[in-house]
């Protein structure tokens, strides 16, 4: 598996776990109120000498149709305390700011990683990293649309869980 550079700011290192190869189950709640189950891989790897976590993520459904596709990309500037996340849509061509510091930038404890991104414009999503171990974790989205003040909760949960390297 790629290493962060060790020169690099070893807050980076918040996000090592992405690193390697991914399985995960995927749950979507429908407007509804029924849930889809889905199936995904994420996959994460160092770029740019290490300085730099890029991890891929590709959603299916039930047919294997291809449903989401994309790439974080992770830095952080020691120079500003911030962390510069974006994520690539690939079947869209978008970009997507992630844990900007206007939206309250990245809240990390010990055992979860937040932050917000602006999905669409009125449409806030707060992205949570939970159950974090070396084999699996737990990503999850809830939805508000005015404002923050009230969140539909788990709108898209992946549970993930490490494919052993071979």
């Amino acid at each position: 598996m790629e290493k962060i550079n060790p020169n690099a700011p070893k807050q980076l290192s918040a996000f090592a776990f992405l690193l390697g190869k991914w399985n995960c189950k995927v749950t979507v709640k429908q407007e509804d109120g029924t849930t889809v189950k889905l199936r995904a891989t994420w996959q994460g790897q160092t770029i740019l000498d290490g300085y730099v976590i890029a991890d891929q993520f590709r959603m299916v459904d039930t047919k294997e149709d291809l449903v989401m596709l994309g790439m974080n990309y992770r830095a952080y500037n020691s120079e500003t305390n911030t962390w510069n996340m974006k994520w690539l849509e690939a079947l869209s061509g978008t970009w997507l700011d992630l844990g900007a510091q206007e939206l309250g930038g990245v809240q990390l404890t010990d055992t979860t990683i937040t932050y917000k991104a602006e999905y669409k414009p009125g449409e806030l999503h707060r992205i949570t990293f939970s159950d974090i171990t070396e084999n699996h974790f737990r990503w999850s989205v809830d939805i508000s649309t005015d404002g923050g003040q009230q969140w539909n909760k788990s709108v898209m949960v992946i549970q993930a869980n490490r494919v052993p390297e071979s």
